[in-house]
């Protein structure tokens, strides 16, 4: 439940700021869940970035597919590893946040 909660938060980071403001659910979660706070950061904000590449993938398939296909190239991948790659660094940033929101947990007195 607590991330499904930091997801949903790191999801209204996504729509209302850049990329970014969605470590803020990482950082919830891992206050929330100190042992292990990395771990649950890094699923809550990886599952809001992919609910988010679904959400465009639904409206704009065909936009969001030569997207992927130009920085595909850019970066020198293939199409299909470009959302993958995309998940990837929001679980990256979901990791680094939750360990962030875990550690400030761990600094309250007790």
């Amino acid at each position: 439940m607590k991330i499904l909660v930091g997801s949903a938060i790191s999801l209204a980071g996504l729509a209302i700021g850049p990329w970014y403001v969605s470590g803020v659910g990482g950082i919830v979660v891992g206050f929330w869940v100190i042992r292990r706070g990395w771990m649950s950061g890094g699923a809550a904000v990886a599952l809001a970035w992919l609910a988010a590449l679904i959400w465009n993938y639904s409206v704009a398939a065909t936009e969001v597919g030569n997207l992927a296909s130009t920085m595909g190239a850019f970066v020198g991948i293939p199409d299909w590893l470009f959302p993958v790659a995309t998940i990837i660094l929001g679980l990256v940033l979901g990791f680094a946040s939750g360990a962030v929101g875990s550690s400030i947990a761990a600094l309250r007195p007790k």
